[in-house]
């Protein structure tokens, strides 16, 4: 598959809602791989600002713990067009790594 790969950084630490890639103006973002750890307890939903939730709520139980999915040919999430593609955090710890996709 012929596809050109973005990447961007995961850096935040706010509870709720984290925006980590906005919309495209037309098509839909896709998620190929991801790559974060964090610094403290929290609970991670991994979602799509309108569809909702791709993950339950995955528990990360303190500093350092950390999620890698390796990039494939086959994207892990697709969000619907227009949407935003979003990391959930039930406490406001730092969260830091990067993503690839592609819009």
């Amino acid at each position: 598959m012929d596809r050109l790969l973005r990447s961007a950084p995961i850096s935040f630490s706010n509870n709720g809602d984290n925006t980590v890639i906005s919309a495209p103006t037309s098509g839909s973002i896709k998620i190929y791989g991801i790559l974060f750890t964090v610094s403290g307890a929290v609970n991670v939903t991994l979602k799509d600002s309108a569809a909702g939730a791709f993950t339950g709520a995955m528990i990360f139980t303190g500093n350092g713990s950390s999620m890698y999915l390796e990039c494939g040919d086959n994207a892990y999430f697709r969000c619907q067009n227009g949407s935003d593609f979003v990391m959930n955090l039930s406490a406001g710890v730092n969260v830091a790594g990067y993503i690839q996709y592609t819009t």
